[in-house]
This record gives structure tokens, C-alpha cells and sequence, in this order.
């Protein structure tokens, strides 16, 4: 049998939370880590509008927020990757 740091959700939760880490909602027992949007590349915008029905601007910048993440740049991702592995609240 091989000792772990945190033998029971519990106890990460707790080492989560004394140190100001947040913890994922769907799992409730995993660090939320935030990824950079891919469509952006982190910038927060994706595309460009200068407000002509034709644009004619020579070097135009991206000025429209990113609709894949809102403008934000990054997402919250859960560190367990809960959606990919079943790794839900209320399972082992």
C-alpha cells in the first residue's frame, strides 16, 4: 500500500482551501486552473470590425471581443479534467 498526501477528498479540500485555491464545482474536490482560449491565443480578441460594410482598412487590428471566451482570454478549467474522466461529485 502506498501512502498519499491526501488519502480522502476531504483532506485536499481542506489543503485547497487553507491556501486560497479554488476549488472545481463540478467535482468539488479539484484546483481550478486557468488555460489560455486557443481561438485568441489569450489576447481576448478574435476578428475585426471597423464599422464598414467593406472594409478597406490596410492594417487592420483585432478589435472584436472573442466570442469563444468572451473577451476573457483564458478559461477555468478543472486540474482532474472532470469532464473527460467521469471524475464527478458524488462518485469514488
Amino acid at each position: 500500500m502506498t501512502d498519499t498526501l491526501f488519502p480522502n477528498r476531504e483532506g485536499l479540500r481542506a489543503f485547497l482551501k487553507a491556501n486560497d485555491k479554488e476549488l472545481c464545482e463540478q467535482c468539488g474536490c479539484c484546483e481550478m486552473v486557468t488555460e489560455s482560449c486557443e481561438q485568441c491565443g489569450g489576447d481576448g480578441v478574435y476578428g475585426h470590425d471597423c464599422g464598414e460594410d467593406c472594409c478597406c482598412c490596410l492594417d487592420p487590428e483585432e478589435n472584436e471581443p472573442c466570442d469563444l471566451c468572451g473577451g476573457c482570454g483564458w478559461f477555468k478549467a478543472c486540474s482532474g479534467n472532470c469532464g473527460e474522466n467521469g471524475h464527478e461529485r458524488g462518485r469514488g
